[in-house]
């Protein structure tokens, strides 16, 4: 197991070794206030992170990375919600897991060049925003905890069923705009029950608004 101690300096440049790792897994086992997440098929390393104070505790162990951040206070949110406080590009030649829990005010994933085994989010977001990739199989998405606002962009050809417990208030897929939904909401897109490589989005606890749509945009990770 690597350990590295961030807390002694205002801000890190981290990196792991790829060594012979087939796959790779990111969990963040704590609240942060803000992380953007990117990958890169061309760069010889597992991870590479940048990390701003206040700073997290960072472990590997394998083609595993657990980042965990000291406990936050409302002042801390306050003071840190705009502030990109993890900047992280994973190796995207190999699949991935990603994983969040303990919530988060900012979520961006551009995640196009990853080749992404499942992502879930726990804890709750207020705001999310992810460009995603070709999908091999289903690929589950779970979210909990309820999310404020929710962007998803998938490749064109790609179909996806969402399932939401807890409602919504508002919801534009694919250029389509329904109003409030009640709970345990089930939607479909086109071609999802014949389809190999498809998208199977879970949602608990709620959304506020949400827009899933086929149009990949500029990556919005700043």
């Amino acid at each position: 197991m690597k350990s590295i101690d961030l807390s002694t300096t205002s801000s890190i440049d981290f990196e792991s070794t790829l060594g012979d790792n087939a796959y790779g897994k990111l969990a963040v086992v704590s609240g942060v206030p803000r992380i953007t997440i990117d990958g890169n098929a061309a760069m010889p390393q597992l991870l590479r992170a940048h990390f701003v104070r206040p700073l997290p505790d960072v472990k590997v162990k394998g083609g595993e990375v657990r980042i965990r951040y000291p406990r936050y206070s409302l002042l801390n949110w306050l003071v840190y919600w705009r502030q990109p406080l993890a900047e992280i590009t994973i190796n995207a030649s190999i699949p991935w897991i990603i994983e969040l829990r303990g919530g988060v005010s900012s979520f961006a994933a551009d995640l196009r060049q990853v080749q992404l085994s499942g992502l879930d989010l726990r804890g709750g977001i207020s705001h999310l925003w992810a460009n995603l990739p070709e999908p091999a199989g289903t690929v589950i998405i779970r979210v909990g905890g309820g999310v404020s606002d929710m962007t998803i962009h998938r490749p064109e050809s790609i179909p996806l069923e969402i399932q939401v417990r807890g409602g919504i208030g508002s919801l534009t897929l694919d250029k389509q705009h329904f109003g409030a939904m009640g709970n345990r909401t089930r939607l479909k897109t086109p071609g999802y029950r014949d389809a190999i490589n498809r998208y199977d989005i879970q949602i608990s606890g709620g959304v506020s608004n949400i827009s899933i749509d086929k149009q990949a945009l500029v990556n919005q990770i700043s």
